[in-house]
């Protein structure tokens, strides 16, 4: 017999809490117990639960009076990354981008609403800025906005009523109707811009991945400091060293 329930009558407050615990140490780097607790909004006594259970379990390294991420979620991470087709094709063209282009060249993707950058190649300054497996929300970077411009018009909308248009710099563009208005353009163009819309002084284009009609499965960006890429035409010659990029990706994904 089918059971039909709210999904939030199944949430697990305790494994809930737990992640916000991570993902307030993995924001803060290295920190006390008192300040991860002021991240996550835990109270200390819950904090420090989470915490002692995750270290014992080895995913959290305490080193006298303070907590870090420990290198075990490499593992978990390397599992999920490896196991996506995406990855596996995209990988090697991404490699090549990053070797024919200037900035940091990323593969994002879109998880629960939001951007998740895969993948990355460049300078290793730039990826310790900007590091893999960062989230972004769609509306504020050119990968992202690549995507957002082939979802389904249901889709794109239950992602805007879950995370909103929030204002990350002055530049974000943050009224529905001017970016419906620039995806719009993104469908007849292409090619996706971003002008210090996440970081102030980062400007990047994307491509996105598709099949056919079946909507994105991802983008292709180059992206960096404005002042690294000066001398290059991000709207033309390393745009069209992307579309080039993402042909190959989607010949060697879709080939079958």
């Amino acid at each position: 017999m089918d059971v039909t329930r709210d999904d939030d009558e199944i949430l697990v407050k305790g494994t809930k809490t737990a992640f916000e615990v991570l993902e307030a140490l993995g924001e803060l780097g290295e920190a006390t117990l008192t300040e991860v607790a002021e991240q996550a909004s835990v109270s200390k006594p819950g904090t420090y639960k989470h915490l002692t259970t995750l270290d014992r379990l080895g995913y959290v390294v305490k080193r006298d009076d303070t907590y870090a991420l420990g290198p075990r979620f490499l593992r978990l991470g390397s599992w999920s990354r490896n196991g996506m087709r995406l990855f596996r094709a995209a990988k090697p063209k991404i490699d090549e981008l990053s070797d024919a282009t200037p900035g940091l060249t990323s593969l994002l993707v879109e998880d629960h609403g939001r951007g998740v950058y895969v993948y990355r190649a460049g300078d290793d300054a730039y990826l310790y800025q900007r590091p893999e497996g960062e989230t972004v929300p769609l509306h504020a970077s050119a990968a992202g906005k690549a995507v957002l411009a082939f979802l389904d018009e249901s889709e794109f909308e239950r992602t805007i009523d879950r995370h909103g248009l929030a204002s990350v710099t002055p530049n974000t563009v943050t009224d529905e109707a001017a970016l419906q208005n620039e995806l719009q353009e993104i469908r007849e163009g292409g090619v996706a811009s971003a002008r210090g819309e996440y970081m102030e002084d980062w400007h990047g284009v994307a491509y996105p991945i598709t099949r056919g009609t079946d909507g994105p499965v991802g983008a292709v960006s180059v992206s960096g400091p404005v002042d690294e890429l000066t001398g290059w035409t991000l709207d033309e010659e390393i745009s069209g060293h992307i579309v080039s990029t993402v042909e190959s990706i989607e010949v060697e994904l879709f080939m079958d």
